[in-house]
């Protein structure tokens, strides 16, 4: 009986839990909306927030918006932050922009260990979207050790849940 008390109890709690979400999600696709459209003051003010709360498309986003300087200052430093904060939070996307701007030395040194590790874990991700492309590039400029060692951190990475993905 009591069980069935806290379940009924936890109903709307859990709904309004998942309209938040939700809303999240809508604001985080509104924001990128007005990024495209242009509207960069509209796209900031819905995204910053959001991404600041560790919302993966928002920090997606915002590192675009910084890189390009849209909105924000151009600043690659913390474009690369914000691609990392995504990235860790497995969006295919920013674990692109993270291997690109780690492959360039841009915003941050270039290493390309890293750089063949965030292209992999986006490639095992969609190896349709070009990642797998760029690592293969990546890899062209390393020896065989490195990409072994580079495949060996994908690995860790990806079964860390793409937390701790800074070391060998």
């Amino acid at each position: 009986m009591e069980i069935g008390k806290v379940s009924i109890s936890i109903l709307p709690l859990a709904l309004s839990l998942w309209a938040a979400g939700a809303t999240l999600a809508d604001d985080a696709a509104d924001g990128e909306a007005a990024y495209r459209k242009g509207d960069y003051q509209t796209a900031v003010k819905l995204l910053m927030p959001l991404a600041q709360q560790g919302n993966y498309l928002a920090e997606l986003w915002v590192g675009v918006m910084y890189l390009s300087g849209h909105g924000l200052p151009q600043d690659k430093v913390q474009a690369a932050k914000w691609f990392r904060a995504s990235a860790e939070q497995g969006n295919l996307g920013a674990q692109t922009d993270i291997g690109i701007m780690y492959a360039t030395g841009s915003g941050i040194p270039r290493d390309l260990l890293q750089a063949y590790m965030w292209f992999s874990l986006a490639a095992a991700q969609d190896p349709t979207k070009g990642a797998a492309e760029y690592r293969d590039h990546v890899a062209s400029e390393m020896a065989q050790d490195q990409i072994q060692q580079a495949q060996a951190m994908a690995e860790k990475c990806r079964a860390a849940n793409y937390k701790g993905c800074d070391s060998p």
